[in-house]
């Protein structure tokens, strides 16, 4: 098509890896842009931050990028956390976006366990957004994330993703 492919890569892991998915996408001539809050010391990388979070979503709906790549953190949706000893289990099917403080009646949660949750299910909505802007556009979108394999629930699960798939959207195992 004679431009340049362009790719957000939001979850990216360490800017500029080798042997990562960048590499290999820049190695077959595509633009990447690397996102991901381990950057923080690189500008606008901290996506937890609702004022960068909106720069990327402008450029998106500006048509700056033909596809959007990521794997949002699973820590709190693990289902390894069903392996005990081990960290605690922090959703189950009744509570997918997560246990309350309502609901944590003998799971012996701390508030750390609470901050967890709230920051994997802002950044999986964001990743969301992200694919629901570029679906929208009629341009590609890819979200890596395990399924569940033990019956917990998957950020997949959320209403947000749910919708997408409604659409059209596939999930690949």
């Amino acid at each position: 098509r004679g431009s340049i492919f362009k790719v957000l890569h939001l979850f990216s892991g360490i800017a500029d890896k080798k042997k990562g998915l960048a590499e290999y996408l820049r190695g077959m001539g595509a633009e990447v842009t690397e996102v991901d809050i381990l950057n923080q010391a690189l500008p606008n990388q901290n996506i937890l931050d609702d004022q960068v979070w909106q720069g990327y979503v402008d450029r998106m709906r500006k048509g700056e990028f033909d596809f959007v790549f990521g794997g949002p953190p699973c820590k709190t949706f693990s289902d390894a956390r069903h392996e005990q000893p081990g960290p605690p289990v922090l959703r189950d099917h009744d509570y997918i976006y997560g246990f309350t403080k309502e609901s944590e009646q003998g799971r012996n949660l701390r508030a750390g366990h609470f901050e967890a949750i709230r920051i994997d299910n802002l950044l999986a909505e964001r990743m969301a957004e992200a694919c629901k802007i570029m679906m929208d556009a009629g341009k590609g979108f890819g979200v890596e994330q395990p399924l569940s394999w033990r019956g917990g629930p998957s950020m997949f699960d959320f209403e947000s993703f749910g919708s997408m798939q409604k659409q059209g959207a596939k999930k690949v195992e």
